[in-house]
């Protein structure tokens, strides 16, 4: 680490620290003798980068933020599940079913969207019918305050009606390949049943993208919630790509 502030902040992946050198550019021959006037530790070329005692003033180290294996990597929470990932994907219900839940969904989103930062990106999918909307439609959105804007506008456009088939909504994530997926819903996939979604999760996303999943459960469930087929297909899509499952009722989300 550099002891004083160096004459520039570009990463200079090898060398040391920034000396002057005399005439063309040199190569460094060994820890104490250079071609040059360098006087950093390290090998390099060229003006200010040699081999010697530097005094500090050189390139900066490389940072970075850790990310991918060993729960590393910029984080992410929706509705009390966490992922740590770069690249996250929120593909949510917005059936005729979700007509109660829809403000508490917004809610939850808007606060995830909202903790992103630049390095990670992001979309927001809603799924209903047999078709899908997106915050965009074509790529994961870099989660600067201006892509968040954009997102919180789209949001307030949305309402909920017609059937519930993720699978559209799905197609198109995939071809955005994120690293994270949150996939909730209230209810059966009734559009194309449940164990096409099942099948189709594994086939194209395997343990390769880890998919948390939520499902929304009304009140009265919510000390029997293992009965609800639509909640063991969750746990399963879940179980399979190596994320996590919940369950959420309104209580849980402040509706009364």
């Amino acid at each position: 680490m550099a002891e004083k502030s160096g004459r520039t902040l570009q990463v200079a992946l090898s060398g040391g620290g920034g000396g002057e050198a005399d005439g063309q550019t040199q190569i460094a021959l060994g820890a104490s003798a250079t071609l040059g006037a360098g006087r950093a530790v390290g090998a390099g070329v060229g003006k200010g980068y040699g081999s010697g005692t530097g005094d500090g003033t050189g390139a900066l180290a490389p940072f970075c933020v850790p990310g991918g294996g060993g729960g590393l990597g910029p984080k992410s929470n929706f509705i009390g599940l966490g992922g740590n990932a770069k690249r996250i994907a929120f593909v949510c219900d917005a059936s005729g079913s979700m007509l109660n839940m829809f403000d508490a969904l917004r809610v939850e989103l808007r606060k995830s969207v909202s903790s992103l930062i630049p390095i990670q990106s992001f979309n927001v999918v809603f799924f209903r019918d047999e078709g899908l909307q997106a915050a965009d439609l074509r790529s994961l959105l870099i989660a600067t305050p201006e892509s968040k804007r954009k997102t919180f506008e789209f949001l307030d456009t949305m309402s909920p009606h017609g059937q519930t088939d993720p699978i559209p909504a799905l197609e198109a994530v995939a071809k955005m390949q994120p690293e994270l997926i949150y996939l909730l819903t209230d209810g059966d996939f009734s559009g194309p049943g449940n164990q096409a979604v099942v099948d189709y999760c594994q086939k194209t996303f395997g343990a390769k993208t880890k998919i948390n999943t939520i499902a929304f459960i009304a009140r009265e469930s919510k000390d029997n919630p293992q009965d609800l087929e639509y909640v063991k297909v969750l746990q399963q899509i879940a179980k399979t790509s190596g994320g996590k499952f919940k369950y959420v009722t309104d209580d849980d989300l402040g509706q009364k």
